[in-house]
């Protein structure tokens, strides 16, 4: 499954009433009270839906998911954004699976952050007696016991 997003307290109404097989909805209020990111999922009544695009307040969406069934919704409707069993059990197959997490590595090496991205993580190796450095978000770390804190263009070393 894709990396799924959620937002505090997220709720609008259907501006105009929808039936079981349209695949666009749209909210009332911005559609920005909901994730920014995409996909996202919404409750509307006893159905559960994934939001997969957005245009302004145009929500394009796969209905009836996690065993509900699409139905028709009337104009003024709520539409909630909320936590499901399902986003959960993505999340703890994703977990299980190890989605995000690098697999692999070797005795002495280090996993660092590569980057600024989600998940941009990777193997390090710091080779003994001083010989190698893993930098990551400013900090410097050395084979020889040495830790140098990046900051304001001064490097600051501390010896452990």
């Amino acid at each position: 499954m894709p990396i799924e997003y959620f937002a505090d307290r997220a709720r609008s109404t259907l501006a105009v009433a929808c039936a079981a097989s349209d695949t666009t909805l749209t909210v009332t209020t911005p559609a920005q009270e909901f994730p920014a990111s995409l996909p996202y999922r919404l409750i509307c009544g006893t159905e559960i839906m994934r939001v997969t695009a957005r245009a302004g307040n145009v929500l394009t969406v796969t209905r009836g998911i996690e065993g509900t069934t699409a139905a028709a919704h009337a104009a003024g409707a709520v539409v909630s954004h909320g936590v499901t069993a399902g986003a959960l059990n993505d999340m703890r197959a994703d977990i299980t699976a190890g989605q995000g997490v690098p697999v692999g590595g070797t005795t002495g090496q280090a996993l660092v952050k590569t980057g600024p991205a989600d998940y941009a993580t990777g193997w390090g190796t710091v080779a003994s007696g001083g010989g190698g450095t893993i930098e990551t978000y400013g900090i410097v770390f050395t084979g020889a016991g040495n830790v140098a804190l990046r900051g304001d263009g001064a490097i600051v070393t501390k010896r452990r």
